[in-house]
């Protein structure tokens, strides 16, 4: 499925998608997937959809799968050596 066809499944259902984020889910450069906001079209959250094309999200990922180790309650993990 496309984020274009979750749109008009969305609406054919009474629903109002908000916000697409489309991702690049373990590739380079190609956007091959998508988070999605879904709200009842009567909300009063309901709005026209805004689209970000996002080719940053895996870079974003191992970023902070870095970072989280900092602000964790285990104190003693020690970073995926991979990340470092």
């Amino acid at each position: 499925m496309t984020a274009d066809q979750l749109v008009l499944f969305a609406e054919e259902q009474g629903l109002q998608c908000m916000s697409q984020e489309l991702i690049n889910w373990g590739a380079r450069g190609v956007l091959n997937d998508c988070l999605s906001v879904i709200v009842r079209s009567a909300s009063p959250l309901a709005r026209s959809n805004r689209v970000l094309r996002n080719y940053s999200f895996g870079s974003e990922v191992r970023y902070l799968r870095k970072l989280a180790p900092l602000y964790s309650k285990q104190l003693d993990r020690k970073p995926d050596a991979k990340m470092r």
